[in-house]
């Protein structure tokens, strides 16, 4: 244990449980930190490795937490499923906890949770990577981590009461992100596609929808003191968690309405991008068939003297050879302004 303290950062009181501050081992990680890399034990008997450099290439949501067996880490883990579900396959989702694989596959096949969990059971370096193995009992704190593409921590969240969930509100900012950065990519003069990104982010704004909204008239009624099991010092702070559930499902609102525009905008650039496409190409017919006409004339009257008729007393005129090239020439011209004036030239 003196190794251990003397090796590792020791951080008292970094999370606390119902009131008693616990130590957590390693330093806290932060936006912009490669995110350490760490053998976890999958699936199996024999656990199948889960290396976090796996999910390189893609964005990865680690959420660590101390037990599923616990009422707050099956409601954490539970939503965190949903999220995967309504982001579709562009975010990888990963939950690690120090239960052993055999319970993780129970506690997952009874809540239907699909995404992928490990345990760090067998690997307490992990803990110690990442700041959040605990001193005292040697389960890991709560924090949620988003590993980018280039395998980079983006946002680190330390959970300190681990009784509590963590703090969706940075999800919604990073949603808040997503929309700014395609209301740039619609109104931009290149030529990109956002559709798909705006459909996909419109449902994950959708499950938020669904997850805050219901929870708006039972905090109201805790809040306007109909419970009489409630006691009346407690209104003012269900009065103010029913504010902030407000500024929440307002936001949510705001971006559905936006989202919607932009997709409308969206269209209405590609609609107007594939009327002009039409345009030149009816411009580009026109022009076609005009120079195709005029060359038509020459073709003709070539045509006629190809023919090689035995009797065309125009043929031994001397004035047939210069006359037959005037009426080309002046055929060519007229069709040629008749063709301008009408603008198809």
């Amino acid at each position: 244990m003196t190794e251990q303290q003397v090796t590792y950062t020791r951080r008292p009181g970094a999370f606390t449980v119902r009131g008693h501050e616990l130590t957590a081992l390693g330093e806290e990680l932060r936006p912009g930190d490669e995110a350490p890399d760490a053998v976890l034990a999958g699936k199996g008997f024999v656990p199948a490795p889960v290396r976090i450099s796996d999910y390189r290439g893609r964005v990865l949501i680690l959420s660590c937490v101390p037990s599923l067996d616990t009422p707050t880490c099956d409601r954490e883990t539970r939503h965190w499923e949903g999220e995967r579900r309504a982001l579709g396959g562009d975010i990888e989702m990963l939950t690690v906890s120090v239960d052993l694989v055999f319970a993780q596959a129970r506690w997952c096949g009874a809540a239907e949770v699909t995404h992928q969990t490990a345990s760090a059971y067998m690997n307490p370096r992990f803990g110690i990577d990442y700041g959040i193995l605990l001193e005292e009992n040697r389960l890991l704190g709560r924090a949620v981590f988003v590993i980018d593409r280039e395998g980079r921590i983006r946002h680190a969240q330390y959970v300190r009461e681990i009784a509590e969930e963590p703090d969706y509100a940075p999800v919604l900012a990073g949603v808040d992100t997503d929309v700014r950065e395609i209301e740039l990519e619609v109104f931009s003069a290149e030529a990109t596609d956002p559709s798909e990104r705006i459909y996909r982010l419109t449902r994950e704004v959708l499950e938020f929808h669904r997850a805050a909204a219901p929870l708006l008239e039972p905090l109201h009624r805790l809040a306007a003191n109909r419970f009489a099991m409630v006691a009346p010092s407690l209104q003012e702070y269900f009065r103010d968690v029913l504010d902030h559930l407000h500024r929440v499902v307002d936001e949510i609102n705001d971006q559905t309405a936006l989202l919607s525009s932009m997709l409308d905008a969206h269209l209405a650039r590609v609609t107007q991008a594939q009327t002009e496409v039409t345009l030149r190409q009816n411009e580009d017919v026109r022009k076609i068939s005009a120079w195709a006409a005029i060359l038509a004339v020459p073709t003709m009257i070539a045509g006629i003297y190809g023919m090689n008729f035995e009797h065309m007393p125009e043929l031994t005129w001397k004035f047939g050879y210069p006359l037959v090239l005037g009426v080309i020439v002046a055929a060519c011209f007229g069709v040629y302004r008749l063709f301008r004036r009408s603008g198809w030239i």
